[in-house]
């Protein structure tokens, strides 16, 4: 009898603690070591790879002061532009002599000046074309055939294309190639961020992505760039961070989340014992019991492949699809705002971008220690105080370019202070959307929404040009839609923090009221 009870408590144990785990969340199974150690280098290498490829034509269309030869007669750079130009245009320079070449730009190489200089724009606006079609590839690829097979195609197309881009010897063949590094390179982030976010628990992923995420992409650009001082040289630094991140891909596996997902259990349970040797925590791993009873709780409902059609296949989806759309507009184009109007700002260039790298980061880190340990600071409560600050910065700009104040400090310190405090809404909004949709959708959500992301960088020259003919114009349109995706975003979007990810999407079934049958007496 005492043999029986023991048995009956050991049992009653066994299926408590098989509830427990069945409850906890795939990626916490993996404890955080060395395989995650992996990930996170092979991330950041992605990260810095995209960011150095975005910053990469700022720096190409840098046109360092220059004089005019004609016959003997210099046209000196006191002069008007235009008479500069009138010179070069009807082929009057017989010599050009450049000064002060911070960096060796395409511009200084293949002398792009005045109405050569849409040869540049036509790169950039390629360049823009690749990521337009690039995002939804890598998507596709990612949801259709694992995250690491995407990972691995396009790490080596951005290395190639990056590193083909350093030896082109006209600009004609420099534009061919930024289109499919554009290409590539659009897929680093948002495929790489689905990577990570499948690889580590909830708890460091914010952590992770701030430290690894494109801000400190950008910060090694902007370290980076100075010390090359040559396109080619920054373009191959590039290609060759692509290559590092492909290389440690290379040696690690797809994540369980996605196999289990496809139904390839017995893979997935061999990569999640894998996982625990590199972090050494064998000891800790499910047996075989706990493992097929947790991936039946992953299996609950099978799941199917997913499209960009099913993004809106009912409405509350659809809502969220629309706000998240709407919503990586708004920063792409502001983001991208900012980072361009460094070229405006007082001061020395390389300086400018040293300080708006530094601060990006800064603002990062501070988000993410935040996150971190504020348990109660969800998603939407940051970013709703985050892009009220950029809001009031936008109006400040706009007030003081309405009011002509010749401050240009203050248009710095504005600037500066809307990039930091900017900086953890671009990370908190990739992982709220890539924690928002579930397994079978979260690449095609995250590539859908970043094509709108891109048409923000599509209108963002235009946003330039109409602060060039009017200056208050372009901060008061960026007040406008930094308002907006404030208001969109906190009221549409439900908080994702700390909720554990879905692998299918399930509609919610509208349940009927039952109706009362009516008595005899109620009939009469």
């Amino acid at each position: 009898m005492t043999e029986q009870k023991i048995s009956e408590i050991s049992i009653s144990d066994a299926i408590s603690h098989s509830q427990e785990i069945t409850k906890v969340e795939l990626e916490s199974l993996y404890y955080c070591g060395t395989y995650q150690v992996m990930v996170f280098i092979a991330f950041t290498a992605a990260c810095f790879a995209f960011a150095s490829n975005l910053i990469f034509m700022t720096y190409c269309a840098w046109e360092p002061p220059w004089e005019c030869y004609t016959g003997g007669e210099i046209v000196e750079y006191s002069n008007s532009t235009a008479d500069k130009c009138s010179a070069f245009e009807n082929n009057q320079c017989v010599n050009i002599t450049w000064s002060n070449v911070l960096f060796s730009s395409m511009v200084f190489e293949w002398n792009l000046l005045c109405n050569e200089r849409k040869k540049v724009y036509l790169s950039i606006t390629m360049q823009m074309a690749g990521h337009l079609f690039g995002v939804l590839l890598a998507t596709q690829i990612s949801d259709f055939y694992g995250r690491r097979v995407a990972l691995l195609t396009i790490t080596a197309g951005h290395a190639i294309a990056g590193i083909g881009t350093s030896f082109c010897k006209k600009w004609e063949v420099f534009t061919a190639f930024r289109f499919v590094a554009g290409f590539f390179a659009i897929g680093l982030v948002s495929t790489s961020s689905v990577y990570l976010l499948e690889s580590v628990g909830q708890k460091k992923r914010m952590v992770l992505m701030s430290l690894g995420g494109v801000n400190t992409g950008f910060i090694l650009t902007a370290g980076v760039a100075p010390l090359l001082g040559k396109w080619r040289l920054l373009c191959l630094c590039s290609g060759c961070a692509g290559a590092v991140s492909l290389a440690i891909i290379a040696l690690l596996n797809e994540t369980p989340r996605w196999l289990v997902q496809r139904g390839k259990t017995s893979e997935a349970r061999r990569v999640y014992l894998r996982i625990l040797r590199l972090n050494c925590k064998s000891e800790k791993q499910l047996s075989e019991t706990q493992w097929d009873s947790f991936v039946e709780r992953l299996k609950t409902r099978k799941t199917k492949r997913r499209s960009f059609w099913h993004l809106f296949s009912d409405s509350e989806i659809s809502r969220k699809t629309v706000v998240v759309c709407q919503s990586m507009l708004s920063m792409t184009l502001i983001s991208a705002v900012l980072l361009y109007s460094v070229n405006d700002l007082s001061g020395n260039l390389y300086e400018n971008y040293a300080v708006f790298a530094s601060v990006r980061w800064a603002g990062g880190a501070l988000g993410m220690l935040a996150d971190h340990f504020i348990p109660s600071l969800g998603r939407k409560l940051l970013m709703g105080i985050l892009l009220a600050i950029v809001s009031c910065c936008f109006l400040a700009l706009t007030i003081t370019e309405w009011l002509e104040c010749n401050i240009p400090h203050l248009k710095n310190i504005l600037i500066f202070i809307g990039a930091g405090a900017f900086s953890p809404v671009w990370i908190a909004l990739l992982l709220a959307v890539m924690e928002l949709y579930p397994t079978s959708m979260r690449s095609i959500a995250t590539g859908f929404s970043g094509v709108f992301g891109e048409v923000g960088s599509v209108i963002m020259p235009q946003l330039l040009l109409l602060g060039s003919l009017w200056k208050p114009g372009m901060w008061l349109v960026l007040t406008i839609v930094c308002s907006c995706f404030l208001a969109s975003f906190t009221a549409f979007i439900p908080e994702t923090k700390g909720k554990p990810l879905t692998d299918d999407y399930v509609k919610k079934q509208k349940t009927q009221q039952p109706v009362p049958e009516r008595t005899s007496s109620q009939s009469q």
